[in-house]
């Protein structure tokens, strides 16, 4: 039984590889953290699969504990005259229920950064590859206002790639510890 939709596009070893939308978990990496220049610290095989991601001695990699169901991402091509690319946005809600909390919300206002995000099926994803990383366009804080309404600190950061969001080999992801 044939699962290819298209010719160069083909479905998976069977029909019945169902994936489960969301995301499971996001990490942010500050621009400045990274070793080198963008081909230097990021490497990426000839299909574009991300082999390997190397990070200036004593960095981190921050995890961001976001409210369930408020984060996602979007890769979306950007047509601008003669120009093209991708845009990478990422949307994520946090509870800013401590001082603590906003100063990184803060942070994250002002920041460049690169975005990890493993999805609910467990695969993970690199945005923010390229030119000018990730920058926060919309930060909203929100107290809510009936009894059922979300009380979290939205977040929005994007920036503009000449390629999709790639997939993150699971040995950068074990090379970092998560």
């Amino acid at each position: 039984m044939a699962c290819n939709l298209t010719q160069g596009i083909s479905g998976s070893s069977t029909c019945d590889d169902y994936k489960v939308p969301g995301v499971a978990a996001l990490y942010l990496v500050n621009e400045a953290d990274l070793s080198g220049t963008t081909s230097q610290a990021i490497l990426q095989d000839s299909d574009g699969k991300v082999t390997g991601l190397t990070l200036v001695s004593g960095a981190s990699v921050y995890q961001i504990a976001f409210a369930e169901g408020t984060a996602f991402f979007n890769t979306a091509l950007a047509v601008n005259g003669g120009t093209r690319n991708f845009t990478h946005t990422v949307t994520f809600g946090v509870v800013a229920n401590t001082q603590q909390v906003l100063a990184a919300l803060k942070q994250i206002g002002i920041g460049r950064f690169l975005c990890l995000m493993q999805t609910n099926d467990e695969s993970w994803r690199l945005l923010g590859v390229d030119s000018k990383r990730l920058r926060a366009t919309a930060l909203t804080d929100i107290s809510g206002q009936a009894s059922g309404d979300d009380v979290v600190t939205t977040v929005t950061i994007e920036g503009v790639s000449k390629q999709l969001a790639p997939f993150v080999d699971d040995a950068v992801i074990a090379a970092l510890g998560l």
